[in-house]
């Protein structure tokens, strides 16, 4: 997992600019909002604010290899 801090021209400690709004337009972010991402795109967790706890849960989630 790796974090990534999305952000408009100047912010400070962002990783990746979104220099038209199209990322926020698209997952209707906010500014504090948290996502978890797979590497296609697809929105595995979305937070308006998040707790390690959260976090966490949904990483094992996401990694588990168990099936249902």
């Amino acid at each position: 997992v790796t974090p990534l801090r999305i952000g408009r021209v100047g912010a400070p400690g962002v990783d990746l600019v979104d220099f038209d709004g199209g990322l926020a337009r698209r997952y209707g972010a906010a500014p504090g909002t948290t996502y978890l991402l797979r590497p296609d795109q697809h929105v595995c967790a979305r937070w308006m604010r998040i707790t390690p706890q959260r976090l966490q849960a949904a990483l094992a989630r996401a990694t588990t290899t168990e099936t249902a």
